[in-house]
């Protein structure tokens, strides 16, 4: 079971928050957290509209995401309310399988904080300890130089893009930039790299 225990940190700020795994009686307020996020954040996938889990089913992709052994998802909480999000989980495919790619919001009123970047290495702590994991990826849209920076930090490096793989709500085509980062390395594949 893919777990995460409750660690506090700070913020630039001073303020504290706290990182822990999402469990099924997150699911209500995980629904509200990401509807809004949907509607502010302008380099998400879905839009508000698109969003149609209901809280119970969110309670059972976090009850699946509990019992899978290489996927999790990670709240940023300050006073209680969830600020922040990653989430992750390898497919079940044998040849795949040593892959997860993940997804991450942060509410605007915390970005810049250091909250992202705390959830990043959660998050990276938990691919490299996870007995499946070797490599995490992600997508990034190029304009998004905030998260594309904060990626690059830690490591990740460009693979290849998807030209005009986004669309925006402005009505415009985006590149599409795809990471990765290997957390652990096969001798064989050290010996390739």
């Amino acid at each position: 079971m893919a777990e995460y225990a409750e660690k506090t940190f700070t913020m630039k700020d001073g303020n504290v928050f706290a990182i822990r795994s999402a469990t099924p009686t997150d699911a209500s307020q995980l629904v509200t957290y990401l509807k809004a996020m949907f509607r502010e954040a302008p380099y998400i996938y879905f839009t508000a509209e698109e969003f149609e889990m209901t809280e119970e089913q969110e309670a059972q992709f976090l009850k699946d995401l509990e019992e899978s052994q290489s996927g999790i998802m990670l709240l940023a909480l300050f006073d209680g309310k969830i600020i922040g999000n990653i989430d992750g989980r390898a497919r079940e495919l044998r040849r795949i399988e040593h892959r997860v790619s993940f997804g991450m919001s942060v509410h605007p009123d915390f970005k810049g904080q250091g909250v992202g970047k705390t959830l990043l290495q959660c998050f990276l702590d938990f691919a490299k300890n996870n007995k499946v994991i070797e490599k995490v990826e992600l997508g990034v849209i190029e304009e998004n130089t905030a998260a594309y920076n904060l990626y690059y930090s830690q490591g990740f490096r460009e693979e290849g893009r998807s030209l005009k793989g986004f669309y925006s709500d402005e009505g415009k085509y985006h590149d599409e930039i795809h990471m990765g980062l290997w957390v652990k390395l096969h001798r064989s594949i050290q010996e390739v790299l």
